[in-house]
């Protein structure tokens, strides 16, 4: 990890789009090996692909802010 020390500091996991919800299990990981807490995980655009259900069976919070049904579009 780079940046500022993230020992005991609460953070939130941040994505552009999630697919299959591994890129933030492996942000997670690395974020709890430096001693952070990890709130939740926070995405722009849910491809309703399965992070969701991936990320809160780790036990996280997840959120998005925009779903495919709000671009009118239908998981492929």
């Amino acid at each position: 990890m780079e940046g500022p020390d993230l020992a005991g500091k609460r953070v939130v996991v941040l994505e552009d789009t999630s697919t299959t919800g591994g890129s933030p299990l492996k942000a997670i990981e690395a974020l709890l090996a430096v001693g952070a807490e990890v709130a939740a995980v926070a995405v722009v655009v849910d491809r309703d692909t399965g992070a969701k259900q991936v990320i809160e069976a780790a036990g996280y919070p997840y959120f998005a802010a925009i779903g495919l049904s709000d671009l009118g579009l239908t998981p492929q």
